[in-house]
């Protein structure tokens, strides 16, 4: 790969081309003003965000952008390109198209969650997603209960709630109160499968930033990847490092966009 002659090296807002394997980060090129130890520490960060994005079907691509900076991590390569707010991305993609896709580990098909409260949600949306056949599910929530008709991954709230965040703001009150939460099937009511809901308005992945089109084939797995990555996002978010996220297939087709870290 011969990059000394690639256009985005000499270009305005350029700061440094690194290189990644499963091994590390390695510095390819590196401006005269750019702060070592700074940079190198946010390209270490983009690998990570698209480490995370890779478990999104398709995802190639991660651009990162805040106030003062661009970042661009690609599989096509194993390369990221680190620049202020003005790097042009558009001189960087075309040469690294073509290029050989690295791959990156991902320590489990499907990321788990540390935080008890999501996890929980997560397993009662398992449950909705396993009902091939209209069935009411009711929810213990501490000294609550609730019910819900669940059909292939959408439900609609019978009784006991208004809405699906309404439901897991309870969920999430109970864990934190340490009460329990738990669920029994009950059979089909008779009544039409009428379910308007879907696993990402329990999630409150709209809220996130998430739209019902970031939600593909099977919302339950591309659930548990978009809150993987916005996971991943927010820790490296801390002082405003990450303000929005975009992810692209190999084509350069937008998979996702996300904002992350604005107060």
């Amino acid at each position: 790969m011969n990059i000394e002659d690639w256009p985005i090296l000499k270009s305005r807002g350029f700061l440094a081309l690194y290189s990644f394997t499963q091994k590390g980060v390695f510095p390819e090129s590196v401006a005269g003003a750019a702060d070592v130890a700074l940079i190198g520490q946010r390209a270490e960060q983009s690998v990570e965000l698209l480490r995370a994005a890779s478990y999104l079907p398709d995802a190639c691509t991660v651009i990162v952008r805040s106030a003062n900076r661009t970042s661009v991590a690609t599989l096509q390569g194993g390369l990221v390109c680190e620049g202020d707010q003005s790097l042009n991305i558009g001189l960087f993609l075309p040469k690294a198209r073509g290029l050989d896709v690295v791959e990156l580990e991902q320590p489990s098909e499907r990321p788990q969650f540390d935080d008890l409260g999501l996890q929980t949600l997560l397993n009662i949306c398992e449950r909705i997603d396993r009902c091939e056949v209209a069935r009411v599910i009711l929810l213990r929530i501490g000294d609550k209960e609730i019910s819900i008709r669940a059909h292939r991954g959408k439900f609609d709230v019978l009784t006991g709630a208004e809405a699906p965040l309404g439901i897991a703001a309870l969920v999430r009150g109970a864990i934190d109160a340490g009460e329990e939460v738990a669920y029994s099937i009950a059979e089909s009511d008779g009544q039409s499968a009428d379910t308007p809901y879907t696993i990402g308005d329990l999630l409150g992945l709209s809220e996130l930033g998430f739209g019902a089109s970031d939600l593909g084939g099977n919302p339950l797995n591309d659930a548990y990847r978009s809150l993987s990555l916005r996971r991943v996002a927010e820790k490296l978010s801390d002082g405003g490092v990450v303000a929005s996220i975009e992810v692209r297939d190999l084509a350069g087709k937008i998979i996702l966009k996300l904002s992350v870290g604005e107060k």
